[in-house]
């Protein structure tokens, strides 16, 4: 194009002197500079010009050439060639392995462990099969005499109708080609690895797929709907509207008070009573969090604390949530669990000036189904409650009473108005189970109140990883091997350091604080059976890890200790999830409120169970992939790094660091998990990066939808999405 601008450009510049405009205009210019009543100048402008054949041939070049410019300039010019997009290069390892598509396989493609098929396999997909299996009812409860508690009065979430809570649907069979958990098992924690749960069955009883109109949410009323007619059945349905899930929690407590040995809570609502109330932490009955206390056939009680704050939003699935939580682990367990929402109040509305300000404020943040649920608080609260000063500290990432940094100050304060509670679980909004809450909560509850305490530390900082370390006997055996190698003995019992006299414990605590928190005292060090059948001070969903030597970035939040001493010895857990008996909350506030102490509220309460010497225990709940890590050796080696114990801390190379906590971005539970969002969305029958949908799950060469076993997800921050039909 340029060349021929250019030729054009040299053939005008030699007509400038040939074509008779550019001589008129020459003739013209002459003019004005010579009388026009001049005869010879008036005969020189009318003269014609003379025209060679030289003229004429570059005049035509010209003509031509201007119009082949004038066609090409305004011929529209091609499209581009598409090139199909570059992906960018892995940037770690994990995203080389191949994607796990097992997730994805439907009912159509059920396989029975009962009937000796094991998953795993494959199959093409003219072997599916046409007719869906029928669902069951979930029933995860424990009879009276398998518990042996007393016997428990039915619960209704309507009392004058006599309205039963719903039950789960579950489906015997898994995919055939279902994917066996990375990280932890079904098996050491005794949940049912042999059944699956479809959208339906474990959501339809709570108004998910029922039409707005007659109580339900109005949507999931997509994809493949098909064998669906128990789950989905519109005479057993349940108008949701007309539901007071707060009073009917209420009623199930009373009626079942026979079964707990904890009292009614006995404080008022006065947001203060702690000034002069508040329990003290030697001055309770030591049988009250003792293993003896449990020998009799009373249940002890948990609360399930709910973190909120004032600007949550609340959706459709947030019903969802909350009703299948309420219906599993209150009504249906004979108010074993009772739900709470503990919600911060961030708008600076002055809740405690009055009764009236304080409604209002629950009034706009809490729908009236759940509102006698709700307990709200503030940061102004908590630095009323704990004015320390928390100093010196080895790090300061923000203001202390914040949430972000310290959680758990909240939760001490609430458990003082609810003595009734032996446990509190801080669970959390964005949390999600495929499956049945009771089952979870009291498989957990129970296998750690089996764990034995030799070696527990040390186990407590590992992952479990089946195919590296075979079953659950033989990684306990393998933890203490390593650990025996290693340098330090095992831990056990409390664990004392030059900032802990200094602090004058027996002043803070009393003089016998190590047997009476520590109970029972070890026989001695070589008892594998030492603290079997004792329930668990506090529980985690990951590995409580030794943060010094990492980079976690909180390893050093630590508060109230000597700056001019090494830093106490300490063990954090990722993810506040987690369950705290009572006992732990109290020896927490007393830390927090007479030594002045504190941590990054994910350090802070494994660290004081480390202190005091309470029972700390991790469960490996089944924890899924996005994509097939095949090497064991290799899993091991990412997720248990330190190369003497086999821990998950302690080092510089601990996933836990800020740089290879990526490891877990495809994983289903992690504080920033990618795939626990996409599995669930793409479970609920919505397309997620562009698969699945109401296309893929209608196709009759495909398996229908999604049927997973039970797991555990976290974070899910947003739920509803394109249904891609």
């Amino acid at each position: 194009m340029d060349l021929l601008r250019n030729s054009v450009a040299g053939i005008f510049g030699r007509l400038r002197h040939v074509l008779p405009s550019h001589r008129y205009q020459l003739l013209r210019q002459r003019d004005e500079h010579i009388e026009p009543s001049s005869p010879s100048a008036t005969r020189h402008y009318r003269r014609l010009p003379k025209w060679t054949f030289k003229d004429l041939v570059v005049a035509l070049l010209a003509l031509g050439a201007l119009l082949a410019l004038i066609i090409n300039t305004t011929r529209p010019s091609p499209p581009p060639k598409k090139t199909p997009p570059v992906e960018p290069p892995p940037k770690f390892v994990w995203q080389t392995f191949r994607p796990e598509q097992g997730y994805f396989e439907g009912l159509r493609k059920l396989v029975s462990t009962q009937l000796g098929r094991e998953p795993g396999g494959s199959s093409s997909p003219s072997e599916y099969g046409t007719a869906y299996p029928e669902p069951v009812k979930y029933h995860p409860y424990r009879t009276n005499l398998e518990s042996q508690t007393l016997p428990a009065e039915p619960c209704f979430l309507n009392e004058e109708s006599k309205l039963l809570p719903p039950s789960l649907w579950a489906y015997n069979g898994v995919p055939e080609s279902a994917p066996e958990p990375l990280l932890g098992s079904h098996d050491a924690l005794g949940l049912n690895k042999d059944v699956c749960f479809d959208r339906y069955g474990r959501y339809a009883a709570y108004g998910f797929g029922q039409d707005a109109d007659e109580g339900g949410t109005g949507f999931g009323i997509h994809g493949d709907m098909n064998g669906t007619e128990l789950t989905l059945n519109k005479e057993s349905s349940i108008d949701w509207r007309k539901i007071d899930l707060s009073r009917a929690q209420r009623i199930c407590a009373e009626k079942n008070r026979h079964r707990f040995s904890r009292p009614a809570s006995t404080y008022t609502d006065d947001a203060f009573h702690h000034a002069e109330n508040w329990p003290n932490a030697t001055s309770l009955p030591a049988t009250d969090d003792t293993p003896s206390s449990q020998t009799h056939p009373h249940v002890p009680r948990t609360a399930i604390v709910l973190r909120l704050w004032d600007q949550y939003q609340w959706t459709n699935y947030s019903h969802l949530y909350i009703r299948s939580l309420i219906s599993e682990l209150n009504l249906n367990s004979g108010a074993e669990y009772d739900i709470h929402m503990l919600i911060q109040v961030k708008d600076n509305s002055p809740i405690w000036a009055s009764d009236q300000v304080y409604n209002s404020v629950l009034e706009r943040v809490v729908t009236p189904e759940y509102r006698s649920l709700a307990t709200l608080w503030n940061e102004d609260l908590m630095r009323l409650l704990y004015p320390g000063p928390f100093e010196p500290q080895f790090n300061r990432p923000g203001p202390i009473h914040s949430v972000g940094r310290s959680m758990h100050m909240a939760l001490q304060w609430f458990a003082t108005h609810h003595p009734e509670y032996d446990f509190f679980w801080n669970w959390e909004m964005d949390l999600r189970y495929v499956g049945h809450w009771y089952e979870l909560f009291d498989r957990v509850d129970k296998w750690a109140e089996k764990q034995p305490r030799r070696g527990l530390w040390e186990r407590t900082a590992r992952f479990y990883i089946p195919r590296a370390h075979g079953d659950w006997g033989s990684f306990v055996q393998d933890t203490e091997t390593r650990a025996l190698n290693g340098s330090d003995a095992l831990v056990s019992g409390p664990q004392t350091f030059p900032n802990w006299e200094e602090d004058n414990r027996t002043a803070v605590f009393g003089s016998d604080y190590h047997t009476k928190f520590s109970f029972p005292n070890p026989p001695s060090d070589t008892d594998s059976t030492w603290g079997t059948g004792e329930p668990a001070d506090y529980i985690t969903l990951l590995p409580q890890f030794d943060p010094a030597g990492t980079f976690w970035i909180f390893r050093a939040d630590v508060s109230g200790y000597s700056t001019d001493l090494p830093i106490p010895p300490r063990r954090a857990s990722i993810v506040t999830a987690s369950r705290f008996s009572a006992r732990l909350l109290r020896i927490m506030h007393t830390e927090t409120f007479r030594a002045r102490h504190s941590m990054c509220g994910e350090m802070f309460p494994a660290s004081m169970a480390l202190h005091h010497g309470l029972k700390s225990v991790f469960a490996p709940h089944p924890m899924y992939f996005s994509r097939v890590w095949n090497d064991s050796a290799y899993v091991d080696g990412v997720f248990n790094s330190n190369p003497t114990t086999g821990s998950s801390g302690g080092n510089s190379e601990s996933v836990f660091s800020e740089i290879p906590q990526h490891n877990f971005r495809g994983g289903t539970y992690y504080y920033d998990s990618g795939f626990s969002g996409r599995l669930w969305r793409r479970w609920l029958g919505y397309k997620e990066m562009g698969a699945g949908g109401e296309r893929e799950e209608r196709d009759e060469k495909g398996s229908g939808r999604m049927c997973l076993r039970s797991v555990l997800l976290h974070p899910v921050k947003w739920e509803e999405g394109d249904v891609g039909s």
